[in-house]
């Protein structure tokens, strides 16, 4: 027996080498592992905190009708236990000569459901819109530029980053994903 253990200890002095390598390998990879569990809480957290700061909403139902929700169903909508607001939204996607347009019609820019980081001001009158924050879908627009949708052309006021939006995976209804031209 005592020549056995000699033999194991010999193969182990031949190899400490392996041994640690090994050692260290298992040990970064158990860290790795470990380190990647922590980051889905964090990130869905920070996700959680960003969305709740600008009020987007938890449910968004969408209508089949072209001209969206009644104010009777919105005030069905309203009346369900778990919801404490309804707002309606119409969204319009055109095709402007090969160009993708999305144009959202808000009922009213001073609502609880509707907070808008807005780089520049509202629109005040005709001939204004706001356009949404460059991201891999839309151009980058400054306050000021010319936008010209289906022959008619807009300025600029401002620009906002919308929470219901911010990719377009988020949207099944999403156009064709081309970079819109200007």
């Amino acid at each position: 027996m005592k020549t056995y253990f000699k033999v194991i200890m010999r193969g182990f002095r031949g190899n400490v080498a392996k041994l640690v390598s090994l050692i260290v390998i298992m040990a970064l990879g158990i860290a790795f592992v470990a380190g990647l569990g922590t980051l889905s809480p964090t990130i869905l957290d920070n996700l959680g905190t960003e969305l709740d700061a600008r009020n987007a909403p938890d449910l968004m139902i969408k209508s089949t009708s072209p001209l969206g929700f009644t104010g009777e169903q919105l005030a069905r909508i309203e009346s369900l236990d778990f919801a404490d607001e309804a707002e309606s939204l119409t969204v319009a996607d055109m095709d402007d000569g090969g160009v993708n347009t999305r144009i959202y019609v808000y009922s009213s820019f001073d609502t609880a459901l509707n907070r808008l980081d807005i780089d520049g001001r509202l629109p005040e009158g005709p001939g204004e819109v706001l356009v949404e924050r460059q991201n891999n879908y839309t151009q980058k627009y400054s306050v000021g530029d010319t936008v010209n949708v289906m022959g008619a052309e807009y300025t600029v006021c401002g620009i906002v980053s919308n929470p219901p939006y911010s990719t377009g995976w988020a949207n099944p209804a999403w156009p064709t994903c081309s970079r819109l031209k200007r």
